[in-house]
């Protein structure tokens, strides 16, 4: 089952994703973030940034793990052309990058709902993508020791 390496790469992106959001639960509960991960999600899929239910939550984080997915088989193609030592340090490295570009992005097209952020929510989210980019390199590493075929 762990033979391809993007298979490898989504379910170690899932699997940082799943704990990035658990983070970015307790951080938005306690009101240190205003704006956690799967809420960006749901304003980019759709397109409102006044998000209230449990739909569009769920929408949000489906669409935020899938999305996670696809960056851990990005970083999955990425390792092995910079070799694979170091892991940890390039999925944190990998995950404050995504999360600089997100922002960036976001800040860019003026996305409505995602600026201006404060600073506790910049900072919570950069630490969730922390997170997820060590959790996806510490997954991916023992994926790929489980490995048969590259």
């Amino acid at each position: 089952m762990f033979e391809d390496r993007l298979f490898r790469g989504f379910i170690a992106g899932i699997a940082g994703g799943i704990i990035m959001n658990i983070y970015g639960v307790i951080s938005w509960l306690i009101g240190f973030s205003e704006v956690p991960f799967w809420q960006w999600a749901s304003i980019i899929i759709l397109g409102e940034p006044d998000i209230q239910g449990i739909g569009q939550h769920v929408i949000g984080l489906i669409g935020h793990l899938v999305f996670t997915g696809i960056l851990g088989i990005l970083f999955a193609y990425f390792l092995p052309a910079v070799s694979s030592r170091l892991y940890l340090f390039k999925g944190w490295l990998f995950g404050v990058t995504i999360w600089f570009i997100i922002y960036s992005v976001s800040h860019l097209f003026e996305v409505e709902g995602t600026f201006p952020i404060e600073l506790r929510t910049a900072t919570s989210n950069v630490i969730g993508a922390s997170i997820w980019g060590v959790v996806l390199a510490a997954v991916l590493a023992i994926l790929d020791k489980k490995r048969k075929v590259t």
